[in-house]
Parts: C-alpha cells; structure tokens; sequence
C-alpha cells in the first residue's frame, strides 16, 4: 500500500472515477485468484497486490470527495464516508464467521464474495457513467 500511495502521489490522475472502478475491479479479480490457489508465496505476492490495488480505489475516490464538498460541511461528508466504508465491517466479520462456522470453506466464502463485487464493479463501471467520466479539477 505504501508503493502504490507513493505512485498515486506522483502522478496526475486525470479520471479519478475510472481509476477507482479499475482499482475496484483489479483488486476483486485478485481476491478471486486469492481464493483458488493453496501456494503461500503465491498467497504472499497476491495479498501485496490486494494491498497495492486497493489504494487506486481509495486515495482517488476520497479525493474526489474532498474536492466536490463544501468546506463547511467536509466534516460531516468524510464522517458518512468512512461509515460507509467501515460501517459493513462487523457485518463482514459475522456472515463470513458464521458461513465458516457452518461448514462452508473459507476459499468458496471468498470467491463467492469477491464475484458478487466483481459484478456490481462491472455494473458500476457499465452504467456509472457520471462516476467513471469524473475528472479532476486541478
């Protein structure tokens, strides 16, 4: 996460919205991979790529936020964002303890998980037309 922040700092994304969805996309398709191979190098190098891609979702999207929010109200805009983003957290915890606890394997858990977000990305990135051609005022 630390090298792609650097590389995120250092070049000029012009379509932040695209950015974010192909982030978005290349960290799901790596998490499908993550759940189908048993190798733990592999595991190793795919977890740094999980980490690596899942920035170009996160630094663009927050701040494209920043940018369009009136100061006034940033606080309360960033305070729902991260509710947002952290709020399913415990949600995630219990359904994937509770899918484990009830004999599903952990591999099928997180493939099954990383296609239904590779198929609401996709979506996004077919009818989101708005978010994917947003490009940064400065």
């Amino acid at each position: 996460m630390l090298i792609s922040t650097a590389i995120i700092g250092m070049i000029k994304i012009r379509r932040r919205g695209l950015t974010s969805i192909a982030g978005l996309i290349a960290t799901l398709i790596v998490a499908v991979a993550f759940s189908q191979i048993p190798n733990l190098y592999i595991l190793t190098a795919l977890a740094f790529l999980i980490g690596f891609t899942m920035t170009f979702v996160s630094i663009p999207f927050f701040a494209s936020a920043q940018e369009d929010t009136d100061p006034r109200i940033m606080g309360r805009v960033m305070s729902i964002v991260f509710l947002a983003m952290n709020g399913f957290d415990p949600l995630a915890y219990a359904t994937v303890t509770l899918l484990v606890s009830r004999g599903f394997d952990i591999q099928l858990v997180i493939l099954s998980f990383s296609i239904v977000g590779l198929i609401i990305a996709l979506f996004i990135l077919w009818r989101g037309h708005t978010f994917r051609s947003y490009k940064s005022n400065y």
